[in-house]
């Protein structure tokens, strides 16, 4: 215990360093529940930061828990999810010159049993969030099925995984007396994957504005539109040929190793005429932060939890390692 706080004591009176001097990083989240993981839209609406010939890679994992039991009279729906998504991301970055940025990601997606669910149940009661549907449900199940009108759309108990959808992504930083950074963002979206794949290919475009509220505190704002193509993939005739999506996110730099940061997201609903809250709109909230290593070595780790209950995966754990390289 004693060298436990040795250690915390260090790392607070280790010397800050200005925002000035360090670029931030937004997380590297999206919507992780089953019908909505491999859709288009940016996990990361970071601005350019590389240098020309910098270069960077970044390996993450997002572990999504979900349970969602629907009943909706006006379509005739009944929609149940129970389930676990993990999403591992590799991503390569390179300084194409000073103000541009290119993004290649490749994720590996898997869908099984709810592994989870006993820690995500302690998770709500100790901190008194909603439970939803999870008190009296057995543990572990996998099972996702969707009916509309009668008909059965969706209905798997099958795990699944390998390659999700690739993209590639360009980010260009703008020039700008009205605020300290501003950044504009590009990413298409393949449907190269075999696991969860939209079977689609999705257009998205971004913008990210952020400014200093102290040498400590920055704040910024992302927001844009993804473009998906039509008549393809499950779904589709439900499905919206486009949609929206917000970011806003406070990071704190405590010292030269610790970073704190609080980031909400929310995005309008990928499918139409539906009343059930887990095919529309979804919000969530992911608190954490970034160990800044040495030798440009960063970690990230965050708890992302629906804040707007059932819209989307009712917790979401967070990890992403990235190095970069070149002076």
């Amino acid at each position: 215990m004693k060298n436990t706080l040795k250690i915390l004591a260090c790392l607070l009176a280790a010397p800050v360093i200005s925002l000035a001097e360090v670029e931030f990083n937004t997380f590297n989240v999206g919507d992780m529940t089953p019908l909505a993981i491999n859709y288009g839209t940016p996990r990361s609406t970071s601005p350019a930061h590389l240098h020309t010939g910098q270069w960077q890679w970044q390996l993450g994992l997002n572990i999504a828990n979900s349970l969602h039991i629907e009943q909706q009279e006006k379509y005739n729906e009944v929609l149940e999810f129970d389930s676990e998504t993990s999403r591992y991301d590799l991503r390569l970055e390179y300084g194409l010159n000073d103000l541009w940025d290119m993004r290649l990601e490749i994720p590996f997606v898997k869908l099984g049993a709810g592994s989870l669910d006993g820690f995500i149940d302690d998770f709500h009661q100790a901190l008194g969030f909603p439970e939803g549907s999870r008190p009296n449900r057995a543990e572990d199940q996998l099972n996702i099925r969707y009916q509309r009108d009668g008909q059965t759309l969706i209905n798997t108990s099958q795990s699944d995984s390998g390659i999700g959808d690739a993209s590639i992504a360009f980010v260009r930083n703008l020039k700008t007396s009205y605020e300290d950074s501003l950044s504009y963002g590009v990413k298409l979206k393949f449907p190269s994957g075999s696991a969860l794949s939209t079977d689609t290919h999705d257009l998205a475009l971004w913008a990210t504005a952020a400014n200093q509220l102290s040498s400590r505190v920055n704040h910024f704002v992302s927001f844009g539109a993804v473009g998906i193509e039509k008549n393809k993939g499950l779904l589709a005739e439900l499905r919206r040929s486009s949609y929206g999506f917000l970011r806003y996110g406070l990071n704190w730099r405590v010292n030269q190793l610790v970073e704190l940061k609080v980031q909400l997201d929310t995005q309008t609903s990928l499918y139409k005429k539906t009343d059930t809250r887990l095919l529309g709109h979804s919000s969530s909230a992911a608190v954490g932060g970034t160990l800044h290593m040495q030798s440009h070595w960063d970690l990230d780790i965050a708890v992302i939890e629906d804040i707007d209950t059932e819209t989307t995966s009712d917790v979401v754990l967070h990890f992403n390692l990235r190095k970069r390289y070149g002076s």
